[in-house]
């Protein structure tokens, strides 16, 4: 089946890959932006863009919504900007949408969060760098290829509140299992850790 005028876009998903950007045209300086605010208070940041190739490049820059999904591992859906529960879009200002970077150069997004209501849970979402990456031929058909990395940005409610419920808590010879509900108003980032103890209560192992 042939299809005309399509359009390949290759989604990078970012948070420490970004930054290396290793196989792809450019790279971003920030992954993630995570700060905390009170209505009517303003976060005034900066993203910048390298452009490692011989050639000029062209970046569009828009906004996304984006929810973690289950189970909650850092996996990601994307939506229109001020579709979901948890939206930012409409606090954020940014500066270009358009720009284009020299060869062996750096190019800046300036961007400016500021909310307009009270707010007491966490909102997200995601400033996207797209640019063309080349085109190729398919069943005769021309295939343009964009390719695109973004920076999250996560704002917690001030003063914030981090709280966590631990419920379900089994343990067998070989593991423990459990459930925890992030039960605060602010965006968690978890990390497990164990220790390996013996009956006398001395550490022999951990990680």
């Amino acid at each position: 089946m042939k299809y005309k005028g399509i359009i390949v876009s290759i989604l990078v998903i970012f948070c420490g890959l970004l930054s290396q950007g290793k196989g792809f045209a450019f790279r971003i300086n920030k992954g993630s932006v995570k700060i905390q605010l009170a209505k009517g208070e303003t976060y005034n940041g900066t993203v910048e863009i390298n452009n490692p190739s011989q050639e000029p490049l062209g970046i569009t820059v828009y906004m996304n919504d984006f929810l973690y999904v289950a189970p909650f591992t850092g996996d990601k859906e994307f939506y229109p900007p001020d579709s979901t529960e948890f939206s930012l879009a409409e606090w954020v200002n940014f500066s270009p949408r358009q720009l284009t970077i020299p060869p062996f150069s750096e190019g800046r997004v300036n961007f400016m969060v500021t909310p307009t209501e009270e707010f007491d849970s966490a909102r997200c979402g995601v400033l996207f760098f797209e640019s063309a990456m080349g085109v190729t031929e398919e069943e005769g058909e021309i295939v343009n290829i964009l390719g695109r990395i973004g920076t999250l940005l996560c704002v917690n409610p001030k003063p914030g509140n981090k709280k966590v419920d631990f419920y379900d808590i089994k343990g067998s010879n070989y593991e423990i299992r459990g459930r925890y509900k992030n039960s605060g108003d602010t965006f968690l980032h978890t990390e497990g850790t164990y220790f390996v103890m013996d009956n006398e209560g001395m550490v022999n192992d951990r990680g």
